[in-house]
C-alpha cells in the first residue's frame, strides 16, 4: 500500500481537539499505571509531573506490529483505555491520542498538529509522519510530546529557544508558514521534526492513512527495523534493540553503553515488564511466539555482522 503524506490538518489555526471524556474508572487507572494522583487543577506543574510519568511509564514501542495484530484503533478514549487497563505501550499516533483524552479529561485545553519527522525541513513524503500535541495554558502554548520515544521528558513553551535537559540539548526555532522546527540531541537517532502550527487536526483519524502504512508496509520503517521500544530517563534513553538493552546518553564513551543481552525467550519478556513497564498478558501464545521469532532472528543477524566486521 502507498501511504498518503499531508502536510495540514482539517481546521486553521491552534484549535483545540474535542475528545469524549474518559470515564472516571479509565481516568482512574490510567493516573494508577502512572503512580500519580489526580492534579488538583489543570496547571503547568500538573503538566509536568503527567509527562513525566507518562514517559516513564508507558514505553514507546511498536510490538503489536511484530506480533501480527491488525493496526490498533486511533480513537483516542479506546487507546487511553488500552494503557490504563492493559497495561501497554505504543507509538506516536496512539501514545498521543492516549493522552491528549487523558489531558482533556483532567481539564487541559489540547490541540493536535500535524508534523514530520525528518531531516531540516522534511522532506515531502515524511509530512504526517507524527502528530504532535500542544498544550494551551493561561495564553501560552506548551509542546507536550509523549510520542517519540527519545526527546524531552518535560513540556515546553512555544517559543525560539535552546536548553538542555538531562544532558541532552534540544532546540526550537520558527520556520515560514507557521511551521516550528524541533532539534533533537545529535546523540539520538534522527534529527528531529517540523510541525505545522498554521492548523491542527480535528480528529486523530485524519493520521489513519500514515499509519496503517507505518503498521502492514513492507517499506515502512517500523516493519523494517523490527521492534522497538525506548523509556527516557533522567540518566539517559533505555533502548532494547533486539536482545540488547543499552543505554545512551551524550556523556558515554560512544554515547552508549550495553547494560544486558536476553539470553532467551523469558528473559526477553521479562526485560519488557521490569525496564520498560510493558504487561503482554492480552498476546496470545501464538503471538508471543511470533513476536520472540522476529526478535531472536534480528538478533542473530545482528550478531552476524558484529562477526564479519571484526
Amino acid at each position: 500500500m502507498e501511504h498518503v503524506a499531508f502536510h495540514e490538518g482539517n481546521q486553521n489555526g491552534m484549535c483545540p481537539i474535542v475528545l469524549t471524556q474518559l470515564a472516571e474508572e479509565v481516568i482512574d487507572a490510567y493516573l494508577a499505571r502512572l503512580a500519580l494522583p489526580r492534579p488538583q487543577q489543570p496547571d503547568l506543574e500538573a503538566l509536568k509531573m503527567l509527562m513525566a510519568a507518562h514517559l516513564d511509564r508507558i514505553a514507546y514501542d511498536n510490538v503489536d506490529i511484530h506480533a501480527g495484530r491488525l493496526p490498533a484503533d486511533l480513537d483516542c478514549a479506546l487507546a487511553a483505555e488500552r494503557i490504563a487497563k492493559h497495561g501497554r505501550g505504543g507509538y506516536c499516533f496512539t501514545v498521543v491520542g492516549a493522552f491528549a483524552a487523558l489531558l482533556a479529561s483532567l481539564g487541559f485545553v489540547v490541540s493536535l498538529h500535524v508534523a514530520g519527522v525528518g531531516p531540516d525541513p522534511p522532506q515531502p513524503e515524511k509530512w504526517g509522519n507524527h502528530v504532535v500535541l500542544l498544550v494551551h495554558l493561561d495564553g501560552e502554548a506548551y509542546v507536550a510530546d509523549c510520542g517519540l520515544g527519545e526527546g524531552p521528558r518535560a513540556p515546553f513553551k512555544l517559543t525560539r529557544t535552546a536548553w538542555e535537559e538531562d544532558g541532552f540539548t534540544f532546540a526550537l526555532e520558527p520556520r515560514e508558514g507557521g511551521a516550528w522546527w524541533w532539534q533533537n540531541d545529535p546523540v539520538n537517532g534522527f534529527d528531529g521534526y517540523a510541525v505545522n502550527l498554521a492548523t491542527s487536526v480535528a480528529s486523530i483519524e485524519e493520521f489513519r492513512g500514515y499509519h496503517e502504512w507505518y503498521w502492514t508496509d513492507p517499506d515502512a520503517s517500523y516493519v523494517k527495523a523490527g521492534v522497538v521500544i525506548h523509556r527516557p530517563t533522567a540518566s539517559g534513553l533505555l533502548s532494547l534493540h533486539c536482545c540488547t538493552l543499552r543505554r545512551t546518553h551524550p556523556t558515554l564513551p560512544g554515547h552508549h553503553e550495553i547494560l544486558r543481552v536476553a539470553a532467551d525467550h523469558d528473559e526477553w519478556f521479562a526485560l519488557l515488564e521490569e525496564v520498560f513497564h510493558v504487561r503482554l498478558e492480552d498476546l496470545s501464545d501464538v503471538e508471543r511466539v511470533r513476536l520472540w521469532t522476529r526478535v531472536s532472528s534480528d538478533h542473530t543477524t545482528w550478531l552476524e555482522k558484529q562477526h564479519l566486521q571484526t
